[in-house]
């Protein structure tokens, strides 16, 4: 058990510590980082809290707009079903418009009357889907969508129901793990020296085997092809011939299928930008590939113009 004096001894140099924290200005460099971290986050959360209730007023807006739209449609239909139902009532009563003449006439407008009714009933159709998704919109949060929780500030606490059990984290015993797939070595194997034990007294030990780990890593290796063609002058003429190039050998400095396809799917897939793409190749490759942005639009056009027919198939 510590002595009064020992116990205030400690908490004497607890606070010479925090003094000596704050003197030199560490311990309140820290405090200010963290209020800026956390200002930083709140005025993120106000400007997301403001785009959701813009948003929110916009839908419900529009919400109101499509309500009302449908209530005009409906009472449209209601006053063209009243008049379809007057006119049939004076036809049935009015010995006038029992001729064939009038009766084809009304036939007629009968099937126009009744056309215009689909085409509102439909028109009422669509408005009440896009009022049911502008409402499913209205109520999205992360219970319902892949909104993350952290874009719904006023949400309620996310209950966690499962029972501590005092058990230790990892799977159950007897069952079979899921280790990292193993792959072959490409390497010579390293062997480490043998332990101090069994360098200072090597007959106590035994050998029983081996323990090892692997580490996976990977190497940019730049790889340059030249096509050499010998050249040969006529001795009459002056002139030079020599055999044609193959395909992808028109320029001094070519650039095989690899770079090509690379900067294709960085471009395309990954959406990075032309002149990006021409530095990280540089810094990847040790200064050794330096290519022109131009020159990469102009492998993108050379791979649309060969695709045409594929991607026509496709669409």
């Amino acid at each position: 058990m510590k002595c009064m004096g020992c116990h205030k001894q400690a908490e004497l140099n607890s606070l010479r510590a925090a003094v000596k924290r704050f003197e030199n200005g560490r311990e309140v460099s820290n405090l200010k980082t963290d209020l800026e971290q956390a200002n930083r986050k709140v005025n993120a959360l106000k400007t997301e809290n403001d785009r959701l209730k813009a948003e929110n007023h916009q839908l419900c807006m529009d919400n109101r707009f499509f309500h009302e739209q449908n209530e005009i449609l409906e009472q449209q239909i209601e006053d063209i079903s009243s008049r379809f139902v007057n006119m049939q009532a004076r036809i049935d009563t009015d010995s006038l418009f029992q001729s064939d003449v009038f009766t084809g006439k009304i036939d007629r407008l009968f099937l126009m009357l009744m056309g215009d009714i689909e085409e509102l009933k439909k028109t009422v159709e669509d408005k009440d889907a896009y009022i049911a998704k502008l409402k499913a919109q209205i109520h999205k949060d992360f219970t319902n969508s892949s909104k993350p929780s952290s874009q719904c500030p006023n949400r309620k606490p996310i209950p966690n129901n499962r029972v501590k059990t005092g058990k230790k984290p990892g799977g159950e015993k007897g069952h079979p793990g899921h280790p990292r797939k193993q792959l072959e070595t490409t390497e010579e194997p390293t062997d480490l020296p043998l332990p101090d034990e069994v360098a200072a007294n090597p007959g106590d030990y035994e050998f029983v085997g081996f323990k090892s780990r692997k580490q996976t890593d990977i190497k940019m290796k730049v790889i340059i092809n030249e096509v050499r063609t010998a050249v040969f002058r006529n001795k009459l003429t002056g002139k030079e011939v020599w055999t044609d190039f193959p395909e992808g050998y028109e320029n001094e400095i070519n650039y095989g299928p690899t770079v090509k396809a690379f900067c294709c799917l960085v471009n395309n897939y990954l959406n990075v930008p032309l002149r990006k793409i021409s530095g990280f190749l540089k810094n990847l490759t040790g200064n050794t590939i330096e290519i022109a942005p131009s020159t990469i639009l102009n492998i993108k056009r050379e791979f649309a113009k060969r695709t045409k027919e594929e991607r026509s198939q496709i669409f």
